[in-house]
């Protein structure tokens, strides 16, 4: 007992005196369980598609390891008194793989395509009663009656994902 003790003592104190190691420019290979058919996280669910997902776009939201929801792209958001209007501002310098800004108009058009065929959206959509941009950064979402779950809605996990795409994207068929 006293010997392991004292070797445990010893490597700990080896490993506190070790320099840190330094960072090196290597490249990180992995190789998913299976072959990323779709890239589009709002057509599919399928896991290695949410991986790749999240690995380039970003969601308004994510859950947290207690399933609350937490801001990913967005800066600050407000709920009116009567919960009927919810104003969301995004971060700044916010940008596509293309460099191209993502904007308001970006999420509505995501935030409309993914309602469309995922089982949480759908269930937020039947709430909505409209979406509107203030500016680049700045929208709104109008909702028909008071709804608990809008942040939770758009950090979505659970089936397609609420990934924001460039307008032009979204507006395709889901």
């Amino acid at each position: 007992g006293k010997l392991l003790g004292s070797a445990f003592a010893a490597a700990a104190l080896a490993l506190s005196a070790a320099p840190p190691a330094k960072a090196q420019n290597n490249v990180l290979r992995v190789v998913p369980q299976t072959d990323v058919k779709v890239l589009d996280s709002h057509v599919v669910s399928v896991q290695v598609t949410k991986i790749f997902a999240l690995m380039v776009q970003d969601t308004l939201f994510a859950w947290d390891y207690k399933l609350g929801p937490k801001p990913q792209m967005v800066e600050n958001w407000a709920a009116s008194s009567d919960k009927l209007s919810w104003t969301f501002t995004l971060r700044p310098g916010l940008k596509f793989h293309d460099g191209s800004p993502v904007t308001s108009k970006d999420v509505i058009a995501s935030i409309e395509r993914w309602s469309k065929r995922d089982v949480i959206g759908q269930r937020l959509a039947t709430y909505t009663a409209g979406w509107s941009a203030g500016d680049d950064r700045t929208f709104t979402l109008k909702l028909k009656e008071p709804y608990g779950f809008v942040e939770f809605s758009l950090g979505s996990a659970g089936g397609q994902m609420p990934v924001i795409f460039r307008e032009n994207d979204a507006k395709t068929d889901p």
